[in-house]
């Protein structure tokens, strides 16, 4: 699910990849990276290459992460500044028709892992680095991988050539910092606590995390309002999810119940927060009846009856709706 929306496009044969929010839209040259501390080095010997301080490169990463995009910037400086022709391609198409590795200009080869398990294409990909490497011909290639494994070192010929760095998953605060760049790009504006979210709860590539914001796109482009906060939780409920097993009830039971012990008295407090949680979980965040009924082990029809109550009532509830609002707005920070 999450590769499909990763792939979503701005329009009819168009898509945009992670990669792409680190530069201008209007111009995707080296001048226009953002650096992060996960991806500096790589950043570094792709610069190195494009001006031809830096033969061989390989660069290691995560899917989604921008390898891809480091390849097609090193070959647009490539083709502007030297007038030679790098195309990127993916290995396994270059390797199948029929890998030539005597050309003059630099080579610039994508996912070279997919040619691990073929070995007709192994060979030929290897064959080709090992004389490429021979006679000295700028080489770039990239690698779909968590680390730089025992596999990839033994795949490069004369490793000692190789500049061979890596692409870290970003941590939560690069996180926030590319959710904040994919929204600048989408046109998308997102209160501070969603990006926050996103960033922390989030398990996505970069990839995926453009397709789930265009999803709010499709919807609004203004996400500020502790309203529009809670409706774009219940947007992205279906993919925040971190591996601890976090669920939007849990928090949002959670922390209504830590706000209204305070404001209840005892007597009411468990049924005034289960009341409370089933308005906004339904009613202002947009989970489904059947979901809530199965948190609190109620049938559909009385969480239904329990959401519209409370929505119809704007007097005794009015003060402790609004309070609860900003209280549950607050926790996500």
């Amino acid at each position: 699910m999450l590769t499909e929306i990763g792939k979503t496009g701005l329009g009819p044969g168009q898509s945009l990849r992670l990669s792409e929010t680190l530069f201008d839209k209007a111009r995707s040259g080296f001048s226009t990276l953002t650096a992060l501390s996960s991806n500096v080095k790589a950043i570094e010997a792709s610069l190195m290459f494009a001006n031809g301080l830096a033969p061989f490169v390989a660069i290691v990463g995560p899917s989604g992460w921008g390898k891809s995009h480091l390849l097609r910037a090193a070959g647009e400086v490539i083709r502007r500044e030297v007038g030679l022709r790098a195309q990127v391609l993916p290995a396994a198409q270059w390797c199948s028709a029929g890998a030539r590795w005597d050309s003059q200009a630099p080579l610039l080869v994508d996912d070279a892992q997919d040619v691990f398990e073929r070995p007709r294409l192994r060979q030929a990909l290897r064959l080709c680095l090992e004389r490429r490497v021979q006679f000295g011909r700028p080489t770039m290639i990239s690698f779909a991988s968590s680390k730089v494994t025992r596999t990839i070192r033994n795949f490069l010929p004369g490793l000692r050539d190789w500049q061979v760095m890596t692409i870290g998953t970003p941590n939560h605060n690069e996180r926030e910092l590319v959710s904040r760049q994919i929204a600048g790009i989408e046109g998308l504006t997102l209160s501070p606590a969603l990006h926050r979210l996103i960033a922390r709860q989030s398990t996505w590539d970069g990839n995926a995390m453009t397709g789930v914001l265009h999803r709010l796109k499709l919807i609004q482009t203004r996400w500020t309002e502790r309203g529009d906060v809670l409706r774009a939780l219940g947007v992205l409920n279906p993919y925040l999810v971190d591996g601890t097993g976090w669920d939007i009830r849990d928090h949002v039971h959670e922390s209504i119940s830590a706000f209204t012990a305070s404001k209840v008295p005892i007597a009411e407090r468990t049924k005034r927060a289960t009341e409370l949680s089933v308005y906004f979980m339904i009613d202002r965040i947009g989970l489904s009846e059947g979901d809530v009924a199965a948190y609190f082990r109620l049938r559909p029809g009385e969480v239904y009856g329990l959401a519209s109550r409370l929505a119809r009532e704007e007097s005794s509830y009015a003060t402790l709706k609004a309070e609860c609002e900003a209280a549950l707005v607050a926790s996500l920070d």
